[in-house]
């Protein structure tokens, strides 16, 4: 893979990132941890640059809505692991040229959240709390949760949302992935006790599934079919905010890892999986050490993993892939070098 890297503005403590559609044209949004800004990067070459919000962001999680262009949810209020207390998550919508936001519930100590879209078409919230209160920051003595809501058919009308406890006593709640399987949207989710997936219910009114996957303690993860079996993969950051980025593969009905990044790098933090160029990728980056940003595919040729490093001394936080015809964007928030930066990957 050709990569070619572009520094698309600075934002402090550049954590989130996410891509939206605007009058059907992508769009990029970055935003910063702490006292961060949000900012929105449009244009053919994203070299135009908007601020959505200036300091007091605390910003985990950014969630696009498909069905309503200009539109997405966004936490804020997570300015520490500690100072917590106030996070919430907002609805920004986009008119007239700049957006509206509004708050639609809080929910203190909330880290990741996502959509999910269930088979019969109901859209549902997954929030996910890093704990329930702490003390300091090496407190995890009281475990974390995940929330549910069913979402409003209409985006353009104003709501509050109404949380319902789906499952607690997860400690250090901390990983998130969203991934298509068997027709529904599951969530994956990572924390000292395993990695679960999570499944909204075929039909309105009907029950959620929970399943335990793997037995490790697991900061992020994310899932795809990186081998093209048929089986989806998943990877593993661990313990938490961990030296080991892992991927692990169902093998006679239990998932056995099959590979590790051999780099030593302290505070793993990106877990991302899409496609690059046609093949299934996990993407993996680290916050100390080399604070390399990599992407991991699979070569059916040699029966075995290729690593490729997209950059290095960056230390991303998160990362998202934006597939085009001729090339494919992978945006990342370098959050060590406060960079919102993207990387044209083409063959």
């Amino acid at each position: 893979m050709k990569i070619t890297k572009k520094h698309l503005g600075n934002i402090f403590k550049c954590y989130a990132v996410a891509n939206i559609k605007i009058e059907g044209d992508i769009c990029l949004l970055f935003a910063g941890e702490g006292t961060g800004s949000m900012h929105i990067f449009t244009g053919k070459n994203f070299e135009n640059e908007s601020v959505i919000w200036e300091g007091g962001g605390g910003t985990m999680s950014i969630s696009a809505i498909p069905e309503k262009e200009g539109c997405f949810l966004a936490s804020k209020g997570f300015v520490s692991m500690v100072d917590a207390k106030d996070s919430h998550i907002i609805i920004a919508r986009y008119k007239e040229g700049k957006f509206n936001c509004e708050k639609i519930v809080d929910l203190p100590y909330l880290h990741r959240f996502d959509t999910l879209r269930a088979a019969d078409g109901t859209n549902y919230l997954l929030a996910a709390t890093i704990a329930d209160y702490k003390e300091n920051k090496e407190d995890w003595t009281h475990p974390g949760k995940l929330f549910i809501s069913e979402l409003p058919k209409d985006w353009n009308e104003k709501f509050k949302l109404e949380l319902t406890v789906l499952k607690d006593g997860l400690t250090i709640n901390h990983g998130f992935f969203k991934h298509m399987n068997n027709g529904n949207e599951v969530g994956y989710i990572g924390s000292k006790e395993g990695v679960y997936a999570v499944t909204p219910p075929e039909k309105k009114g009907g029950e959620w599934k929970i399943e335990k996957l793997i037995n490790i303690e697991a900061s992020d993860i994310a899932v795809i079919d990186i081998d093209s079996d048929g089986e989806l993969e998943i990877a593993v950051i661990s313990p938490f905010h961990g030296d080991t980025f892992e991927i692990y593969k169902r093998i006679k009905g239990e998932y056995k890892k099959v590979y590790q990044y051999q780099t030593y790098q302290n505070f793993y933090h990106v877990a991302e999986a899409g496609m690059l160029r046609g093949k299934p990728a996990f993407l993996g980056g680290a916050r100390r050490n080399s604070m390399q940003f990599f992407a991991i595919t699979y070569d059916d040729k040699k029966d075995g993993f290729v690593e490729q490093v997209i950059d290095e001394g960056v230390g991303p936080s998160n990362a998202v892939v934006v597939n085009k015809t001729d090339y494919d964007i992978v945006a990342s928030a370098n959050r060590e070098t406060g960079q919102a930066t993207i990387y044209y990957i083409s063959d």
